[in-house]
């Protein structure tokens, strides 16, 4: 698969899951008025469930491919440059929203702020952001390992088992 093709998959997931997590209350609104339009909004939600998983599926599948294209070409994976770009794209965006989450909600202190930053509390829907972000590190884990289909399996088998 192309990383065009995997970016607008990516993109596509993203826009559900944002769909989802944005219009609950709207959603609500509306049932009281059209039976259309609730039934619509239910179908886009159910999409909006499994397009997290599908999107964390589709970014280890594009790290990884990214890793294979640089052995590819003779260059060393670099952790810093991965990290740097995951991290500043998506650290900047969450603390925002979590600093406006906490101030709108009027719950704004320090230490609750420097907690959800550690687990998405801020805002009911940022829960997946520390995720996100522990799968990160556990991907540059596993790139390091050069498992054999054996190995794998016993990694697959103890995380559903620890799940």
């Amino acid at each position: 698969m192309s990383r065009q093709a995997t970016d607008f998959l990516r993109i596509l997931s993203a826009v559900f899951i944002i769909f989802n997590h944005s219009y609950w209350e709207y959603y609500v609104q509306w049932g009281k008025k059209s039976s259309w339009i609730v039934s619509f909004s239910a179908l886009l939600n159910q999409f909006g469930k499994p397009a997290v998983l599908f999107f964390i599926f589709l970014s280890g599948y594009a790290f990884a491919n990214q890793v294979a294209q640089e052995e590819k070409r003779g260059k060393v994976f670099s952790t810093k440059n991965f990290f740097r770009n995951r991290f500043g794209r998506i650290l900047p965006v969450y603390i925002l929203a979590s600093l406006l989450a906490l101030f709108l909600e009027k719950k704004f202190s320090w230490s609750s702020f420097f907690t959800s930053l550690f687990d998405g509390s801020a805002m009911f829907h940022l829960y997946f952001i520390p995720l996100i972000l522990a799968l990160y590190v556990l991907f540059i884990f596993f790139i390091r390992l050069r498992l054999d289909r054996f190995g794998t399996q016993m990694y697959v088998f103890l995380g559903l088992l620890l799940l």
